[in-house]
């Protein structure tokens, strides 16, 4: 049987602080069913880190202007 490659999955925080914004911003963007793609277990949320290079790549990863930045 063929081993699959191990996905690195992110937690909020650690996504809030590559993308330098909130974590009220990106669980709106979440629930707009906007922003990088994301799964759940459970309760938790967690981001395949692919997923948010794929997203950064593209034209979606615009953040607006006046969002408020994680200080």
């Amino acid at each position: 049987m063929k081993r699959l490659p191990v996905e690195h999955l992110l937690a909020p925080p650690a996504v809030c602080a590559i993308l330098n914004v909130s974590e009220r911003w990106l669980e709106r963007q979440r629930q707009a069913g906007k922003g990088p793609r994301h799964i759940k277990a459970g309760k938790h949320v967690r981001y395949p880190e692919s997923g948010l290079r794929a997203w950064m790549q593209t034209g979606d990863a615009t953040i607006a202007r006046g969002a408020r930045h994680a200080s």
